[in-house]
């Protein structure tokens, strides 16, 4: 087995004590050591392939590099592949690695996965759901950070970080109603979850700014699948005066 180079070996080799390679590399050494100095050090653990022992650092400090990522479809879902992006792009900013688990919602994997997250001392948890609604965070969760990304914590323990659901179904209207369209239907998702009400209000407004009455039958219930949207769009088209447009709480129910 090739020798692994050491912090020793990048000291020797720039000339340098131990203890200015490792305040160097950490990236610390502003007042403690010159740019030439951190230059040659750099150079050193570049031509040898130097690489940080973590593990050793996170028995030294208490906690790895690493942030974890649990959610209960975000491998599935279609939005969910650029929030990990950007969970990850941030991530890397900082020098960490993202750790992600789908759980696909079942909650014996979802506690499993964060007692693994807590074994691997992660710097944090990013607590997902694949659309925006009231969760309640494994308790052991909370013994590290933990911040709630497209859900709030229905205990109020973590902070979150969600879409602006008012102004995301306003928009929508508003976008059909600039379009000409004054029969607009909305086929929405669960009614009692964040996304679903804020929505609502949004598409509501946006009519109500437009001098336009509402009409009960124009909303429809759902439960975000392709099948929902086929089912509400065949009972909107059977209306009367049935809609010109239709504004859909989900893309799934949007294919429908």
């Amino acid at each position: 087995m090739a020798h692994r180079p050491t912090m020793h070996d990048v000291a020797a080799s720039a000339d340098v004590s131990q203890a200015v390679v490792s305040i160097v590399l950490s990236g610390s050494y502003a007042g403690r050591a010159s740019e030439t100095t951190a230059q040659r050090v750099r150079d050193a653990a570049s031509e040898l392939g130097y690489r940080p022992n973590l593990q050793a650092k996170s028995l030294k400090t208490g906690r790895t590099e690493i942030i974890g990522l649990v959610g209960d479809e975000v491998a599935t879902s279609p939005f969910s592949g650029m929030m990990i992006k950007g969970a990850q792009d941030r991530a890397w900013q900082e020098h960490h690695t993202l750790m992600t688990v789908d759980t696909g919602g079942d909650d014996a994997l979802e506690r499993a996965a964060v007692e693994t997250m807590l074994s691997h001392q992660v710097h944090g948890i990013l607590y997902t759901a694949m659309f925006h609604r009231e969760v309640k965070i494994p308790r052991a969760a909370l013994d590290t950070r933990v911040v709630c990304l497209n859900a709030r914590d229905v205990e109020g323990r973590a902070p979150s970080v969600v879409p602006d659901e008012v102004t995301g179904g306003y928009e929508a209207t508003r976008a059909l109603l600039d379009a000409g369209h004054t029969r607009i239907a909305m086929i929405n998702i669960h009614s009692t979850i964040p996304a679903a009400v804020g929505r609502l209000e949004g598409y509501r407004r946006a009519l109500s700014e437009a001098g336009l009455a509402r009409d009960p039958a124009l909303v429809r219930p759902g439960d975000g699948t392709h099948r929902s949207g086929v089912d509400a769009v065949e009972d909107l088209l059977a209306l009367p005066s049935p809609p010109t447009a239709i504004f859909c709480g989900t893309d799934r129910t949007a294919l429908g």
